[in-house]
C-alpha cells in the first residue's frame, strides 16, 4: 500500500478517533462523571479499528483466495459496535 493511500486509510481515522473520544472524555471528566478521558478514548479508539478492518476485510479475503465469490457487508460490524456501546452506556 502506499504511504498516502495508508495515511489517508488508517492513520486519519485513527486519529480522529482519539481527538475526538479525547475531547469528549475531557468534557465527561472535567464536569466528574463516571467514564472520562481514559475511558472514551479506549472506546473510540476499539470502534475505528473494528470498523477499518471490518471495510478492509474483503481486500484482506481477496487476497488469500482471489479465485472466490467473497461478500462482505462491514454495517453488520458497525451494529455489533453500536450494540456494544449502548449496553455499555446503559451502566453510566
Amino acid at each position: 500500500m502506499a504511504d498516502a493511500a495508508w495515511l489517508e486509510t488508517v492513520v486519519l481515522p485513527i486519529a480522529g478517533a482519539l481527538i475526538a473520544g479525547g475531547l469528549i472524555g475531557f468534557e465527561r471528566e472535567w464536569r466528574g462523571r463516571a467514564a472520562g478521558f481514559r475511558t472514551h478514548i479506549l472506546v473510540s479508539l476499539a470502534s475505528c479499528l473494528l470498523m477499518l478492518a471490518a471495510m478492509t476485510q474483503a481486500d484482506w479475503a481477496f487476497r488469500a483466495l482471489p479465485n472466490e465469490n467473497i461478500v462482505t457487508d462491514p454495517t453488520r460490524m458497525a451494529h455489533g459496535v453500536l450494540t456494544g456501546i449502548g449496553f455499555l452506556c446503559a451502566g453510566v
